[in-house]
């Protein structure tokens, strides 16, 4: 299922790049024996909690497809910022 792009910019112009680095990393320094990874996380925020309210029903069919059926918490999952 392919979801409405509207109002995704932010999300996307912080995600793409987050990739493109981590698989340009990777391929530059593989020869060295470095590996790297990326965690980006589907975590709440202002915006996707708003979603989740007013588009309920969709919001819950996106869920469905998510592995392990939630959204995620950065704090939680990864890390807190400090």
């Amino acid at each position: 299922m392919r979801w409405d792009a509207a109002n995704y910019g932010g999300y996307a112009s912080i995600k793409e790049p987050c990739d493109c680095l981590s698989r340009a990393a990777a391929c530059e320094w593989a020869k060295d024996g470095i590996r790297t990874n990326v965690i980006v996380p589907l975590a709440h925020s202002p915006a996707l909690d708003a979603w989740i309210k007013n588009f309920s029903a969709e919001a819950e069919a996106f869920i469905a497809t998510v592995p392990q059926q939630r959204i995620g918490d950065a704090e939680q999952d990864a890390a807190a910022l400090s």
